[in-house]
């Protein structure tokens, strides 16, 4: 289960706020099957995870997929250091 937050504070519009959310919901969605789900599927786990966007900078679709890359890597390297 994932979700994901961006503070009114960093993007005034709700548009810009929405296509945030949607890049970030989507880049988990093509990348949670071959980082994270083999790791939750063997050790019988449920991870929850919520993103919350705290960058000022402009964000643009290569930049959200990196970072939510980087996070489920590190999410999946710390479920395999407990086992």
């Amino acid at each position: 289960m994932m979700a994901v937050s961006v503070p009114k504070k960093l993007e005034r519009t709700a548009v810009g706020r929405n296509r945030i959310k949607r890049w970030t919901r989507e880049a988990y969605r093509l990348n949670n099957k071959q980082i994270l789900f083999p790791v939750t599927q063997r050790q019988h786990e449920i991870v929850h995870l919520l993103f919350v966007c705290v960058g000022k900078e402009n964000l643009a679709w290569g930049k959200i997929e990196k970072a939510v890359i980087q996070i489920l890597q590190s999410v999946s390297q710390e479920l395999e250091k407990q086992c």
